[in-house]
């Protein structure tokens, strides 16, 4: 009897371990969605601060050059400068760098 209660002991121990490694995996997982969240608020005031500037911004996927006309908390609008004056829209968690090539208005 006294076996089977020290099985039954361990076995809830271990139970209980595995509950409190699962917490703290969650707990990370908060904290980087926090910073990601965080890193996208001050991406997009930067952002807000070039609307109106011509730049050449790169994503994970390809670069774009031209001005920046709009953002948000998640996407940043860019006016292309190309012939046809395409609108691109690039998200902001894929930035990986942003070169200003000059101002629109010139001083």
């Amino acid at each position: 009897y006294m076996e089977a209660l020290s099985y039954f002991g361990l076995a809830a121990f271990i139970m209980v371990m595995g509950q409190l490694g699962s917490i703290s995996k969650i707990n990370r997982k908060l904290k980087k969605l926090s910073n990601t969240k965080e890193s996208k608020e001050k991406m997009s005031r930067l952002l807000n601060e070039l609307i109106g500037k011509k730049c050449s911004i790169t994503d994970s996927f390809m670069g774009y050059q031209g001005t920046v006309i709009d953002c948000d908390d998640d996407w940043v609008k860019i006016q292309v400068a190309n012939k046809k004056k395409t609108i691109k829209l690039c998200p902001i968690d894929e930035i990986q760098s942003i070169e200003i090539l000059e101002d629109k208005e010139k001083v």
